[in-house]
């Protein structure tokens, strides 16, 4: 980092900074991320019918990622994903600010959703619907979920028996995300000279 934007840094800036690489560090070391488990899928063919089958995250190693990645996800957090890219592109003008750039490009996709589509009305839903309907009013119970009692479509497509789908959904948008703190966060230990966290082991299959 320049010495100038180092000095000219407000203090809740540099204190959104160090509170981001410390769920960073959560994150590395939750027992997920750290054994390199994901979510498997499969087709069985019973007789003329298909099903799906899915291996989901071990349920309370997941609900302990995602404790850090709300810390994250929330935009009113002193470690939002958001904040810590605008204080990066603030601040550089060159390679680090491209970098978050890149890295928030990931976060919008991922919230969006990409390879499995869900349908109301003609209306492709968000993943992020999804994620943030099982986090903040499932969950957590926060007052950050607007209408808790509301029916929604996290409430439609599991009424409809596609629960295993939907918290298929929900655990790859947590899990990506958690990527996405990651790759920030070696954004921001280059920026400012410090070290990065450590590497993370190939994948493994939920058990």
């Amino acid at each position: 980092m320049e010495r100038r934007a180092l000095t000219d840094m407000e203090e809740w800036e540099r204190r959104s900074l160090a509170a981001f690489r410390a769920v960073a560090r959560e994150v590395r070391e939750s027992s997920i991320v750290t054994n390199g488990l994901t979510i498997r899928h499969w087709l069985v063919q019973t007789g003329d019918e298909v099903k799906l089958g899915i291996d989901l995250l071990p349920a309370e190693a997941f609900r302990s990622l995602c404790v850090s990645v709300r810390k994250v996800y929330m935009e009113k957090e002193p470690a939002s994903f958001y904040k810590v890219h605008n204080i990066v592109a603030r601040y550089d003008a060159g390679e680090y600010r491209k970098g978050a750039g890149k890295v928030r490009a990931d976060y919008h996709l991922i919230l969006d959703g990409q390879g499995v589509e869900f349908h109301i009305g003609g209306k492709v839903i968000p993943h992020e619907e999804f994620f943030d309907t099982w986090l903040n009013a499932y969950t957590f119970h926060q007052d950050a979920f607007e209408d808790p009692v509301k029916t929604g479509p996290y409430e439609a497509f599991t009424s409809l028996g596609m629960s295993p789908a939907v918290e298929a959904v929900v655990q790859k948008v947590a899990l990506q995300l958690a990527g996405c703190v990651i790759e920030m966060d070696d954004v921001i230990a280059d920026w400012l000279g410090e070290e990065r966290l450590p590497r993370i082991a190939p994948p493994k299959q939920a058990q």
